[in-house]
């Protein structure tokens, strides 16, 4: 949770929103087996709101890190590359409760 910024798509957002891929963030720490510093989440897009990138996954809600933080992103960046049913959805989200 991050107080200092409330992710655009909060509250929006179903599980039919979500491709079945994976978002991948490095945060660039310098390790022997090449495994720390890596954030991976399932079923999951990224998007950037300002100077923050915000991880919106199907089970867990949304993740958000500092831009500046993140040296490399993988997966799909969202919602724009999202399919076309998808972003009709997106278009004409869920009201919030």
């Amino acid at each position: 949770m991050n107080y200092k910024h409330t992710p655009e798509l909060a509250g929006t957002l179903t599980a039919y929103h979500f491709p079945s891929t994976l978002v991948s963030l490095w945060m660039g720490h310098d390790v022997e087996d090449g495994l720390e510093g890596y954030v991976t989440f399932n079923n999951a897009f990224y998007q950037i709101e300002g100077d923050w990138t915000v991880v919106y996954t199907e089970h867990l809600g949304y993740h958000i890190y500092r831009t500046v933080d993140v040296i490399q992103h993988t997966g799909q960046k969202g919602p724009e590359q999202l399919t076309k049913s998808v972003q009709d959805m997106l278009d004409n989200p869920l009201e919030k409760v």
